[in-house]
Order: structure tokens, then sequence, then C-alpha cells
């Protein structure tokens, strides 16, 4: 067993100053240097604040905290009013919210628990305003499933936006459990332990690294165990389905199931990329499930309520999962059979409704009709499928199916793994198998597109140069190093030894992060008149895993979108825009106030922004274009894209900002071989070489946070 790097800290009072690298300024833990994370959201305020009128943020926050604790611990921890009893009438209305037993893990992929988390959300949305949502929570807190009333509160809190984001504490606050090493939170339960007998701590301070998990250097795999096992990037998995519930009511989501190709295409492509970082082949897809699944996963995690996430061994045979009901088996020759009916339609360009009519698959429609690759996503999950039926719900099962590969017969009472989860799901090699899958489905419908015309590809602007450059830093080189952050852990698992004891606990680990930087784009504007400039920005490897130049095709897969972006008019002539990487628009800077709220704060990890690269440097291709936003935007027209949504998530309510497929133009097929005869061909674009440096040792204590 690998040693934990301990350190505790003497507090007095609740005057806490710092800890360690991080010190406490309106409720967020910040680390020195040159770029700060909010961690959690929330201060190590006393869990018995004697207030008994809290503010807005407060209040709604303490509904989330100790999920597996009883309600009168909770009402007691943080002087809350109880909620009334469950009368016939609310109980009515919960409906299947009540089917799904208190202490098991909430499993989103599951259409019972996907159906049974919708009535509780709708239940929650009967509220007027955040007391009576108060109210109704804390009423039926201790009678629903733990995992799923953390969920549906989630859900109910961003969509009648009763708070911002910034408010509401974060995933990985409210179930550390669901992040972290059964051996920390041992470690941290031995010091409390301690703290409480000598009386003499308030704040418990446990650090842990990437290489410090126990994870053996025998298994390649472990080599991305960083990026896998990322806390901040399965809270953004668990975010966006959080905000793109494939039960969602059809059309409340625009362009939703092209938002979960989009959105699983990057985290796959990025995968890839730190794959290359690190000397390994990019991820293999897992199409043939008859054949024995040689990646095992021990996730080495405990639930808060005891339970202990499944382990699966290497070359575990997949098999049909046959529980107590079998209306709830899942068989592979019925995946095998949805598969074959959605490939046969992509083939063919069109999908079968269940009244027997055809849709046409294009992803050029006319004004308000749906996008094709919308159309294969929504089937893909069984989301607004036309035909549920016929094309099955070959994600969603496909990943229950890896999760109960353990016990596929559940002879021996075995647990579930982390494929189950929504949440944690992205820790487990085979989920990017499992998606490399899915994108290839997606990719073989791209594949039947025409390649975009010189129509659809320029505009009166040429793109003359392209820069990007670290504060005093060389051009084209980008750094990338290890620096750590660190969350509060004891609003989610209650360490308490007893009603009176009164510790913090804190966790801090280290983390994939790099240095910002600047886009520096000069462009001729060629028109007689101004323009409003739109740019897109996207990052591949130049090289495979055999150090060969990758070809146009073969980048297809690897493009993951670095920012998509309206720039301020320029006239005719030369300008330059310059943009910050920081303002990304993968990263949902909401500003913390209402009018930004329907963003819902679902972001990629601003410290994932970059790919690893190597310590001698790894070189990327950096493609530029730039069009016409005036042009570009969602038919119907419309105001000019919102100052802050993630494009991955897109926006509820709102139809998403855009006309083009996502990803383009590089989605698509071309008649050049080459992504530079590509550009050649277009004066609107450049692709230009970045090397990506990785700094093996940790950055220390004046390095950056995230």
């Amino acid at each position: 067993m690998n040693a934990l790097a301990v350190v505790t800290t003497l507090v007095v009072g609740l005057s806490l100053q710092h800890v360690a690298l991080g010190f406490f300024v309106e409720n967020k833990i910040f680390l020195p240097g040159r770029s700060v994370r909010e961690a959690g959201n929330e201060e190590p305020e006393s869990s018995t604040s004697s207030s008994a009128s809290t503010p807005l943020g407060n209040e709604l926050k303490y509904l989330f905290y100790l999920p597996y604790e009883s309600t009168d611990i909770l009402a007691y921890r943080y002087n809350l009013a109880l909620g009334n009893d469950l009368e016939a009438d609310l109980k009515a209305r919960l409906g299947a919210a009540l089917s799904i037993p208190r202490g098991i893990p909430f499993f989103f992929y599951d259409n019972k628990h996907a159906q049974a988390v919708q009535e509780l959300i709708d239940v929650f949305l009967e509220a007027n305003d955040h007391p009576e949502l108060a109210d109704i929570a804390l009423t039926v807190r201790g009678h629903v499933n733990e995992a799923l009333y953390i969920f549906a509160l989630y859900s109910a809190v961003y969509e009648m936006e009763v708070a911002s984001p910034p408010d509401i504490p974060s995933l990985e606050t409210v179930l550390p459990d669901r992040f972290i090493n059964n051996e920390v939170v041992n470690e941290a339960r031995r010091l409390v332990k301690a703290a409480v007998h000598k009386q003499n701590k308030d704040v418990v301070h446990v650090r842990w690294y990437h290489n410090q998990t126990g994870l053996s250097t025998r298994n390649t795999e472990n080599r991305v165990a960083y990026w896998r096992e990322d806390l901040f990037l399965n809270t953004f998995h668990w975010h966006w389905h959080l905000s793109n519930p494939y039960l969602s009511r059809p059309g409340k989501i625009d362009r939703r199931g092209e938002l979960f190709y989009y959105a699983h295409h990057n985290m796959v492509a990025r995968f890839n990329m730190e794959r290359l970082s690190v000397g390994l082949k990019p991820v293999e897809t897992f199409e043939d499930w008859r054949l024995p699944l040689e990646n095992g996963y021990f996730p080495h995690l405990t639930a808060g309520n005891g339970f202990i996430w499944g382990d699966r061994q290497d070359d575990t045979l997949m098999q049909d999962i046959i529980g107590i009901n079998i209306s709830d088996a899942i068989y592979i020759s019925k995946l095998e059979l949805h598969r074959s009916h959605l490939l046969y339609s992509i083939d063919e360009r069109y999908l079968i409704c269940e009244n027997g009519s055809q849709i046409y698959l294009t992803d050029d429609p006319a004004p308000g009709k749906p996008y094709g690759i919308n159309l294969i996503g929504e089937a893909l999950e069984a989301g607004a499928s036309v035909n549920p039926a016929y094309y099955g719900n070959i994600h969603n099962n496909g990943h229950m199916l890896f999760g109960g590969s353990n016990d596929p017969l559940k002879k021996h009472g075995g647990n579930v793994g982390v494929m189950s989860a929504m949440e944690i799901s992205a820790r487990d090699s085979v989920f990017y198998r499992w998606h490399k899958f899915v994108d290839d489905v997606f990719f073989r419908y791209k594949m039947t597109q025409p390649p975009y015309t010189p129509d659809q590809l320029s505009v009166d602007v040429e793109v003359m140069e392209v820069a990007v450059q670290e504060d005093n830093g060389t051009l084209n080189d980008l750094h990338t190093f290890f620096t750590e952050n660190t969350i509060v852990a004891s609003h989610g698992m209650d360490f308490h030894l007893d009603p009176e004891s009164d510790i913090t606990v804190l966790y801090t680990s280290d983390f994939l992060n790099h240095t910002d930087f600047t886009y520096n784009i000069t462009v001729n504007n060629t028109k007689s008149g101004t323009m409003k400039p739109k740019v897109r920005i996207f990052l591949a490897p130049k090289y495979d895993e055999n150090g060969l130049p990758l070809t146009y095709a073969s980048l297809l897969q690897y493009w993951s979108e670095m920012d998509v972006f309206e720039a301020d008019p320029i006239d005719p002539g030369v300008s330059t825009i310059t943009r910050r990487s920081s303002d990304s628009s993968i990263l949902s800077a909401y500003t913390g106030n209402n009018a930004n709220f329907s963003f819902s704060g679902c972001s990629f990890p601003r410290h994932l922004l970059l790919p690893r690269g190597k310590p001698d440097g790894m070189t990327f291709r950096l493609f530029v274009m730039v069009t016409d936003a005036d042009q570009d935007r969602a038919f119907g027209g419309g105001e000019d894209e919102p100052p802050s949504f993630c494009t991955f998530c897109g926006i509820p309510g709102a139809p998403y900002p855009d006309r083009w497929p996502m990803g383009y133009p590089l989605e698509r097929k071309s008649l050049h071989t080459e992504i530079d005869d590509f550009v050649d061909a277009y004066s609107n674009m450049m692709v230009i070489d970045v090397n990506i440096y990785h700094q093996e040792e940790p950055q220390g204590e004046e390095n950056p946070g995230r």
C-alpha cells in the first residue's frame, strides 16, 4: 500500500486563514499562483451553524448535504426546520420515485431509475419558490433513494433558477465518496477520530496524489488513470447528463441528440490525445460483445452508506444480465439486433418511424427540419427516438451490461461496477472503448454526408496569421504540469463521532493543468463593409502512435473543439483578433447572476483544456477558421450568442446558436487527402503546428491551481 501524505492543521475556532496551500475567501478555496479554480463553491463553515436565518445560497445548499444521514441529523447539523409528514397526496404524486430502494446506487442509465428521478423532479418543480422547494425536499428526503434525491434536487434547482451556479454545492463535495479512494477516506476517519479524542483540531487535511492511488504499473491503462479518474472530468460527464437527460420532454433541449454525440466525441478524442502523450495507442472500439473484455477495473470506492462498487476482472466474458425481474434483463442478442437496425438505417440514410414512415437523414436540413445526426443521437440513447422499439436503447443498456458483468446472473449478490453509474463511469477504461463504438456509429453516419461545398466553407475574409502564446512565453509553445486543488468532503460524508464534534475534512490532490495562453489571429476583411467574425478553433495531434503524420481522414476522429466564438466586428482591412484560452466556449464562465443561470454551470474542466503533451514536446495541429457570424446564426435569426455557455452542453430552453453541425467543418469527408491541402483551398482557414511540453515534476507551492 502506498503511503499517504497527510497534513493536519490546527485552526482557532472558524477564523481560518490558511489551510496548507489554500485559503478561504467568500466560499471558495484558492490556491496561489496564476490561475484559480473554485473548489466545491463553498466555505468550510461550522456544520452546527447558529443562525436560524440563512442566505439563499446556504438555505438551498444545506439540502444537498449529508445525503446518507437521516433528515433529523441534517436538520440538527445545520439548524433546519424539518419538513412535514409524507401525506397521501404527496406520496401518490411521487409515484415511481418511491420504487427505488434506499441504500443502492442510482442508475440513470436504467429506464426505471430515469423515470423515477423524472417524477421526483416534477414534484420538486411544483414548488412556487425556494422555501416551498426546501419544505418539499426535507419532507421527501428520507423516503426516496439518496442519490436519486440528489440528482432530482440539482435538476430542480437549476431549472427553477432559484440560485446561481456558484451558490450550489458541486457534486464532488456532496458525494465525495464517489471520487475519493477508500484508503484516503479511511485515513481521514482515523485522523478525525484522533482529533476528537485529543480535542485539539478543527480541520483535518488529507492529501493524495495521482501516483498514490495503489494503481499497478503492470497495467498500462493506468498511465492515463490521472485523466480517467479526474473527479472534475467525471462530474462534467454527470453534469452533462443532468443538463441533457434523455427522458426530457421532446424539443425541450434543442439538438439534444447531437449534443450527446458532440460531448462524448470530444471526450474520446481528448482521451486519445492523452494516450498518445504517454505512449499508448488510441483506444480500441469494443464492438464484438461476444468476446471477453480484456480490460478489468477495480474502482477502490465505497459509498458513504457502505455500498462497495463491484470489481471487474481481466478477460471478463460479457453475458446477458438477468436479474430477479425478467423485465429488467439485458440481452446481448437484442443489443446486436438494435445495432443492425440502426446501422442499416444509417447506410440507407433514413430512419423508420413507429408508424412505418421514413425520415430522411441529412445534416443540411431545411429550416425547421431535424439534423440527421440529432436523430441518430436520440435513437442511440433512446431519448426522443422516432422508434424506440426498433432501435432500442443501445448506449444505456451497454453501460448496464458492463456494470453487471461481474455477476450477470445475480448468483452471488455481487454489487454492480461503476459503468452503471453516470457520475463515475468515465473512471473505467471500458467507458472509452464503449464510447469509441458509439462514436464509430456517428462517424459511419457522418461519412454518408457529402463534403462541404466551397460556398459552405468560404467567406470574404482572409486569415493571414495565427499564433498562440503564454504570457512572456515562446510563440506556439505551451506547457502542462500537475498542480494541487482542495475540496471540502465533510459536507457529503459525516465524519462526526458525536453530535457536538465539529471537524472539517479537506482533501487535496493533484490534477493535470496548464498555463493560460492567448490566441492572436490576424485577418483581412475583404468585404466593403463591417463584418462580425465567428472564429472556430480545433486541436488534434499531428502524428499517430507510430510517428506517422495523420491524414485528413485519420484526423476526423481526433479533432477536438478548443473554442468557437463571435469576435467584435471588424472593419474592412487588416485586424487582429485576440482571445484568452480561459474564455473558451467549452468552459461555462457563469458570472453568478441569474441572467446567465440557464447555462447551469455545465462546463468541461478548465484544467483539462490542453492535452498533456510530452517532456520533450509533442506536436499538435491547431486549426482556425473564420466565418460570418450573421450567416451562421441558428435558423430564424436571433441575437448574438449568449456571453457564457458551454458548446458541449447547449442552452436549456433556447435554440443552439449555430446553424452548422457541431464540429463544422472538420466532421465530414473531403476530396483532399491532407489537412494542409484542405486549408490551402480556403483563405479563411489556417492550420499551424503548436508544441505542448509536459513538466514531469510538480510545480510546487507557488504554482497555479485550477
